[in-house]
């Protein structure tokens, strides 16, 4: 075997065109006698070359050369045999890739004589290429997770049990690998019929829809560091059955509720792992290619069960969906809504953030996926392939998980043949966790120089020495546990009257506001609907919410909503008769001498407010809001009252015009006149009205929030609730039906000119400030701050506390040192809207200073906060992370919304709260 000048200049010519000098890693396909080696040393080229082999019967020609020995000892050649090219992907890992695609050289004769098996070569490092792109971007990006979270728990690692313990422990048995993919929506009703067939091992983000569908995985698998990823697996519903498998820098957060019942594992010998196994600590490996589907998928192989079947593993945007409902996801697509963007947009915007790729699917048919998820895929169909003597089946029945070793069969069909599982399958499981809660990690008193060098190479300039002992110190410890109030026991259900027909509101239908429809047209000759409430939604929002869509509909008919008088009433009502009939008699509040003392203590605040120069108030009453108005100095007002409001006509305009609880006592022709009246007087209007269904004598139009807001849209005004916050937070709560103040500001010269969406996202947006006041209404009774009323409902007055901020619930501020705290409750909503004094904010007993806006540059501003739509964006005093400092943050804010928060999340999204 000779090597001539030609032979190299043949390596040259291959060669030529290929820009080798851009990348550390040149990708070979056949290596033959190894000329290129030599060209590559005559460019002066100093990367690493990975050679695949296709033609297996025979060694690399010139693996004797000195060139080639020379390459293999120094590291900078490794050689991988087809067709499985087992170790291309630990080949890969071990370089710095640094550019986006590889850069391939095809050797021409092999390119001739095993074209095809050249050709899957090619596709092949193509995949291995850019899942080894991702594993290093996720070290870069997390590398500082991976070393300090790792720290944080290592007295936790220490004390749990070992994944290499699982091994083999599941020989034989029918394991479901179950992914959050949009199919486990269809695939959950089979995992629960057949849910004794198989142990089921769940990716983090499956378990809990399969937790709300009633099935308790046996294990459950976490990959991911970042904080994002462990609400995953906090705020849980009991599953004593479901043992955890974590990647050791797994956030602490999410280890609290498997206490006792966690395997700990690794993923690669990243720092600061080889540390930790000096001290005697070291824990079994799983291995990952970015997902943790294929992390779940390499344990049930570890675990050597069989078959092994996959639910929910799309790995595609099935139905344009990210991921199948019930997923913490949830909460971001909740938070989205309830800032007017439809559920529909939020699963296209998540889709779009991915680039463009379309792949076939299961079915046949195209279907969108993207890079990251074709690489998961193939990962998995390659490892299947491998697993010889194994039977995969993939029932998910969508998506784009197919591959040779990979039966396409439905969940029915492939678990319904298989017996009932032995309980020692399971038992065996928590036999081999055998956690000791009185193990020690012994770490050092100092971390010597080298170890600290190395770590700041592995995590970046964050893991330094004050990061590091910090982390030392707090890892195994949760944040301070938080004190839930007793929950609210309704009373004994109300009798009622034998005239009347009565409905049965339920939490199983879906559709109330049908349901009443429904009912009401098949009354009869009876007047009356009664309505009792055993929906189990706390202040019965979802009947009040269904009885407000439905006066919508039927301005003609009276209601009465029970829980405005008694917090604990389960009944309301529908009657055809009308109001006067019910409620016969006068609303003449306004001309009543107690009123002079609602105007004097409100006036005050609109002139803080709006410093308007001239007011007109429309349905002025006795004039007592006028009087309280030039009291503080406004020169210029104006008032009408009486039988003329219906025809008044403003000939001028005004700075401010008020309309307080005059609508309700006019009819809705009228009413809609005194409406026009206000956006035509002044482009800022102060208007409240009596909620609906409250039944009061005077009350003739006692229509929902919603119809007022969307008839001033159509004159161009669109709702704030800037002023009824800063009531609750001067006042401590409503003490009139006036605190209820709605201010419309002109965003258009008429509605015309808005879109349908526009309009769309305003209604939705004023409606859920009128439902937080009415739910603060119900919760500020139901938790004692207020005798109940009897006759005309009482204002609430609502005491304050001090909700504490769980460490889980501090999300990264996008800068360092800043943490962002998002309510999740709707009623919250009152504390942050544009106008309202902003809730107080303390660390360890002392308050932080309030920033203006929440853009406010932050650079050096420690010990601060800042408010912004539904979050609080805040800063320890010495700009630690509050995440990690062990602090006690506390936010003050009303009684009824820090019970609100404490819910569970499902709790929140289930009632819409």
């Amino acid at each position: 075997m000779t090597t001539t000048r030609d032979s190299i200049v043949d390596a040259e010519r291959w060669l030529a065109g290929v820009p080798v000098e851009g990348s550390s890693a040149l990708c070979v396909i056949g290596l033959g006698q190894g000329c290129l080696l030599d060209a590559l040393d005559q460019r002066g080229w100093s990367g690493r070359v990975v050679a695949l082999e296709p033609d297996t019967s025979s060694s690399p020609e010139g693996l004797g050369r000195p060139q080639v020995q020379a390459w293999l000892n120094a590291g900078r050649l490794t050689i991988v045999a087809g067709p499985t090219y087992d170790g291309l992907d630990r080949a890969l890992l071990s370089i710095e890739l640094t550019s986006e695609k590889p850069v391939i050289v095809l050797n021409p004769s092999v390119a001739r004589a095993h074209r095809d098996q050249a050709m899957q070569a090619a596709r092949l490092i193509g995949r291995a290429w850019f899942g080894a792109r991702a594993n290093q971007e996720a070290k870069r990006q997390n590398g500082g997770r991976y070393l300090l979270n790792t720290l944080r728990n290592a007295r936790t690692i220490a004390a749990e049990g070992d994944a290499a313990a699982l091994a083999g422990i599941g020989a034989h048995v029918p394991a479901i690998v179950v992914g959050a993919g949009p199919s486990l929506d269809r695939n959950l009703p089979d995992i629960a019929a057949y849910r004794d067939r198989a142990l089921i091992i769940a990716a983090d983000t499956s378990l809990r829809p399969l937790l709300a569908a009633g099935i308790h995985p046996d294990l459950v698998v976490a990959l991911d560091p970042t904080e994002t990823n462990a609400r995953h697996l906090t705020e849980l519903p009991p599953c004593p059955g479901t043992f955890l498998v974590a990647e050791g820098s797994l956030d602490p957060e999410a280890l609290p509720h498997f206490a006792g019942r966690t395997f700990f594992f690794n993923v690669s010998d990243h720092h600061p792992w080889p540390w930790l196994r000096s001290l005697g600590v070291s824990r079994g490996r799983l291995r990952a290619w970015g997902s943790v589907l294929t992390t779940a998928f390499d344990l049930a192989l570890t675990m050597d069960c069989d078959p092994i079947v996959f639910a929910g593993a799309d790995l595609a945007f099935t139905d344009g969906r990210p991921y199948a409902r019930g997923t913490t996801f949830e909460e971001v697509w909740y938070r989205a809504q309830a800032w007017g963007q439809p559920l529909e947009e939020c699963w296209s915007a998540a889709v779009a953030a991915w680039p463009e790729t379309f792949e076939t699917d299961v079915r046949g048919a195209s279907v969108r996926t993207a890079p990251h998820l074709r690489a998961f895929r193939d990962w998995i169909a390659t490892e299947a392939g491998r697993a010889v003597g194994r039977t995969i089946f993939n029932g998910t029945g969508a998506g784009i998980l197919l591959g040779p070793g990979i039966v396409q069969a439905s969940l029915e069909l492939t678990l319904s043949h298989l017996p009932a599982l032995a309980t020692a399958a399971r038992d065996r499981i928590a036999g081999t966790c055998r956690p000791n809660r009185q193990a020690v990690c012994p770490f050092p008193a100092e971390i010597d120089t080298p170890t600290l060098n190395a770590w700041r190479g592995f995590g970046g300039t964050d893991c330094n020495v004050e990061a590091v002992m910090r982390a030392l110190g707090r890892c195994g410890g949760p944040g301070p546990p938080v004190d839930l109030p007793p929950a609210v026991r309704p009373a004994a259900n109300p009798t009622t009257d034998s005239a009347e027909v009565v409905l049965e509101c339920t939490a199983a239908d879906r559709d109330l506001v049908s349901t009443i429809e429904d009912a009401w047209r098949r009354l009869g000759d009876v007047d009356r609907l009664v309505l009792l409430d055993q929906t189990g939604a706390p202040g019965g929002a979802s009947v009040r919410r269904a009885l407000f869509r439905f006066l919508e509909r039927h301005p003609d008919v009276t209601a009465r909503h029970g829980r405005f008088f008694d917090p604990f009433s389960k009944t309301s009502w529908v009657d055809r008769r009308s109001p006067g009939e019910l409620f016969p008699g006068l609303d003449l509040d306004k001309f009543a001498p107690h009123h002079e003392a609602v105007a004097m203590r409100l006036a005050p605040l609109l002139v803080e407010h709006f410093t308007p120069g001239s007011v007109l108030d429309i349905g002025c009453g006795a004039g007592y809001w006028l009087r309280a108005l030039e009291s503080h100095g406004v020169a210029d007002v104006c008032g009408v009252e009486g039988e003329d409001l219906a025809t008044f006509a403003p000939t001028r305009s005004f700075d401010l015009c008020l309309c307080l609880g005059v609508v309700q006592r006019l009819h809705a022709q009228a009413a809609d006149a005194v409406v026009a009246a206000c956006t035509k007087a002044s482009d800022t209007v102060a208007f409240s009205v009596a909620a609906a269904a409250i039944g009061a004598p005077g009350y003739i139009n006692e229509r929902p929030s919603s119809v007022w807001h969307e008839l001033f849209l159509e004159h161009g005004f669109a709702a704030h609730d800037e002023l009824r916050p800063i009531v609750e937070e001067r006042w401590g709560g409503y003490r009139s039906s006036y605190d209820l103040l709605t201010v419309y500001r002109r965003v258009a010269s008429g509605g015309n000119q808005l879109s349908a969406p526009t309009r769309s996202a305003l209604i939705a947006a004023a409606r859920r400030a009128d439902d937080l006041v009415l739910q603060t209404h119900w919760y500020a009774h139901a938790l004692g701050a207020v005798p109940r009323a009897t006759g005309k409902p009482a204002m609430p007055q609502v005491r304050y506390e001090r909700l504490t901020i769980p460490p889980a619930r501090m999300e990264s501020g996008g800068a360092k040192g800043v943490r962002v705290f998002r309510f999740r409750a709707a009623a919250a909503l009152s504390l942050l809207a544009p106008g309202a004094e902003p809730p107080s904010l303390h660390e360890d007993q002392r308050p932080l200073r309030r920033l203006e806006s929440a853009e406010q540059d932050r650079s050096g501003l420690f010990g601060t906060f800042a408010v912004h739509q539904d979050s609080i964006a805040f800063s320890a005093a010495d700009g630690s992370d509050p995440r990690h400092n062990g602090r006690h943050y506390t936010v003050s804010v009303p009684a009824h919304i820090a019970w609100l928060e404490r819910l569970p999340i499902a709790t929140i999204l289930e009632h819409g709260l």
